[in-house]
C-alpha cells in the first residue's frame, strides 16, 4: 500500500502534557520518514510551542514541498529533535493523521 501526501488530509497534532519545566530554546522538532530522512513537516520550536508553561498542542502541517509525494506506508515516520534539551520534563503526544491509498 502506498501513502500519498496531501495537505488537506495528512497532518500531525503534537500534545504537551505541562509538567513544570520548559524545554531550552535549542530545540526544535519536525516529522520526517524512518527510510528517507524526507521532512514532512515544519519545526516546532520552542518560540513557537514548546516554551508553553501549560498543556498545549500545535498542528504540524505537511510541508508543500511535500505534497503529493507517494511512499510506502512501511517506510514509518518519527519525530525528530534538533539539540538535545538540558530541560524540560514535559511528556509529548503526537497523532499522524493520514489516508492510505489503495490502487490495487
Amino acid at each position: 500500500m502506498l501513502l500519498r501526501l496531501e495537505r488537506w488530509n495528512n497532518f500531525m497534532i503534537l500534545f504537551l502534557d505541562y509538567n513544570s519545566a520548559t524545554y531550552d530554546t535549542n530545540t526544535s522538532l519536525t516529522i520526517q520518514t524512518i527510510t528517507g530522512n524526507t521532512a514532512l513537516s515544519g519545526a516546532v520550536t520552542a518560540a513557537n510551542f514548546l516554551h508553553k508553561t501549560a498543556d498545549a498542542y500545535t498542528i504540524m502541517q505537511v510541508l508543500s514541498t511535500v505534497v503529493g509525494v507517494v511512499t510506502n506506508v512501511n517506510d514509518g515516520l518519527e519525530l525528530v529533535a534538533v539539540g538535545i534539551p538540558a530541560t524540560g520534563d514535559s511528556p509529548m503526544k503526537i497523532k499522524v493523521m493520514y489516508r492510505i491509498h489503495d490502487f490495487n
